[in-house]
């Protein structure tokens, strides 16, 4: 009697184990990178083949209404506690529906978080960044970096933002996708860096 309640036990353990989705999976990996402070080499390496930079077609009725590519520059990426700056290819964009489709943010984040985790990209961050944060950090290092690359900040600390990076054997991609405060557009920044 004690062996077969003991095999139920470690079956239903077994059954609950393998019921972990993608999505939770994908938040204990972001967990473990902040368990102890911010640490990239926590990330797994993903192995996806992403192409180039942009990397993703969008999802279906949104469309690029403005693109740019920098060979060489950096954006701020707010991990919960502190920004850093990956610097490398970066590419930016301000992102609307096509004509006779009504925008929405939800409808967007579902298509590009679903692309954006079968590349193995872990989220680090989703909120609002703090103003204040964002304050302390251009009376440090000025606004130009912002001034340059509008398109990948948007409303940045105004309206919600997520924050993905995919580890690749020789590469960080870093995603940022900041929401629009009126509700008819999303802005996207994308820094391709090198390993450490």
């Amino acid at each position: 009697m004690r062996r077969t309640i003991l095999f139920v036990f470690v079956i239903g353990l077994i059954v609950s184990a393998c019921k972990t989705s993608g999505s939770d999976s994908a938040k204990n990996n972001a967990q473990d990178v902040q368990s102890n402070g911010f640490d990239l080499t926590k990330i797994p390496i993903s192995t996806a083949q992403i192409g180039i930079i942009p990397y993703f077609q969008l999802p279906d009725g949104y469309t690029f209404s403005t693109r740019y590519t920098n060979d060489y520059d950096y954006l701020r990426f707010w991990t919960g506690s502190e920004f850093l700056l990956p610097e490398g290819k970066v590419f930016q964009s301000r992102i609307t529906p096509v004509s006779g489709k009504s925008f929405s943010s939800l409808e967007f984040m579902k298509g590009f978080e679903a692309t954006l985790k079968e590349a193995g990209a872990v989220q680090i961050f989703e909120g609002k960044v703090p103003r204040e944060e964002i304050g302390k950090f251009e009376e440090i290092n000025g606004t130009q970096n912002r001034i340059n690359n509008l398109d990948a900040y948007g409303f940045q600390g105004y309206a919600k933002s997520w924050i993905y990076v995919v580890r690749q054997p020789n590469k960080y991609v870093w995603f940022q996708i900041n929401e629009s405060d009126d509700n008819a557009s999303i802005n996207l920044g994308i820094v391709e860096s090198e390993m450490p």
